[in-house]
């Protein structure tokens, strides 16, 4: 039969295991969330300068379909 002290025992390590692996959850998710502001800034940063570059191109009238291709694969 278990002792009072052998149940407490239990109760912290699984406490501690709890809390353990609710960190690092949250660390992955911090990480995550990270990676994904930063990708999408990259993304937003290439789109306005592919925005602009191709609104002169496009008052130039030299667009073709490949740099069309080229600036929707940058955005998305």
């Amino acid at each position: 039969m278990e002792t009072v002290n052998e149940r407490l025992q239990f109760r912290q390590e699984y406490q501690t295991q709890a809390e353990n692996l609710r960190s690092a959850h949250l660390l992955k998710y911090i990480s995550a969330w990270k990676t994904l502001t930063n990708f999408l800034s990259l993304g937003l940063y290439y789109c306005c300068f592919e925005i602009e570059y191709y609104y002169f191109e496009f008052t130039t009238h030299y667009i073709t379909i490949g740099r069309f291709y080229r600036f929707f694969v940058k955005c998305f």
